[in-house]
């Protein structure tokens, strides 16, 4: 990435894979309405499935992406949150409409009250694995495509 004059890169604090936001996007919409999963536990799932220590998810990878309008309507990653229950204030819209209430933490986010509660167990989706997010990392954002029911 470049700003300015000055290249900024990104070196992992410990060895990871980097992946497309396709897969963020693809996970994201299995997560039923009412449910939030934290980011740790998000990138604790996907890194375990795919026998690496950690992973990260870039915009850089965004390549196969071909409309942002079909893209957007299968975004459910609002519903990732910090492991304090925060998210962007930019989210709170949507989270709002499905039930949750959420106060203001800082300028920018907000919490959700009692997110706990609402915790979704990803390691109860059998239908996650290597061989599919493999699938979706190669092929990208035209895999979003296959979500239509899901994400009705």
């Amino acid at each position: 990435m470049t700003t300015g004059n000055r290249k900024v890169i990104c070196i992992p604090s410990k060895p990871c894979r980097t992946l497309s936001e396709a897969v963020k996007y693809y996970i994201c919409a299995h997560i039923p309405q009412g449910k939030v999963l934290t980011e740790k536990a998000f990138e604790e799932f996907v890194a375990a499935r795919l026998g690496v220590e950690h992973v990260m998810f870039s915009v850089n990878l965004w390549d196969k992406m071909t409309n942002v309008e079909d893209i957007l309507q299968y975004d459910r990653t609002y519903r990732l949150v910090s492991n304090a229950g925060r998210v962007s204030n930019v989210h709170v819209e949507k989270l709002a409409q499905e039930g949750f209430t959420l106060v203001s933490a800082t300028k920018y986010m907000s919490k959700i009250v009692d997110y706990k509660n609402y915790l979704w167990n990803l390691e109860r989706e059998n239908k996650i694995d290597k061989d599919l997010i493999e699938r979706v990392n190669a092929n990208g954002f035209a895999c979003l495509k296959e979500l239509a029911d899901i994400c009705e």
